[in-house]
């Protein structure tokens, strides 16, 4: 598995537990981490994953 894959899975698999647990919407999700609920949507079914500069922000 390449790491690519690897974050990609790994940032579905985060999302889908704090979705779960936290019981956050994507737009909440999205909100939190700066991004919109589309971008949360795809990480969250493992159509990407953030990008580098996603990944740095404060």
């Amino acid at each position: 598995m390449t790491r690519a894959e690897l974050e990609v899975e790994f940032v579905g698999a985060a999302l889908r537990w704090v979705a779960y647990e936290l019981q956050m919407t994507d737009s909440e999700i999205g909100q939190t981490v700066g991004v919109n609920e589309g971008t949360v949507r795809r990480w969250r079914t493992r159509e990407s994953a953030p990008t580098r500069e996603q990944r740095a922000r404060d």
